[in-house]
């Protein structure tokens, strides 16, 4: 799992965040992107197959059964 901001993303009308995910040891990688809408991102977690990801001032987003 990789996922960052682009904090000038908004000014050229672009998504701001991004997750990306590799289930070959990064030979290839998905954009996971989909629903998510924030522009502060924080730590990204897994417990057991759900990928809980932390937003500042958003709250909680949970992908259950994220894993291939």
């Amino acid at each position: 799992m990789l996922h960052g901001v682009d904090l000038t993303a908004m000014t050229r009308g672009a998504r701001g965040t991004i997750v990306w995910k590799s289930v070959d040891d990064g030979k290839s990688w998905s954009d996971e992107t989909g629903d998510v809408i924030t522009i502060s991102p924080g730590p990204g977690v897994w417990f057991e197959k759900d990928f809980y990801f932390v937003t500042r001032g958003e709250g909680i987003m949970v992908k259950r059964d994220f894993e291939a």
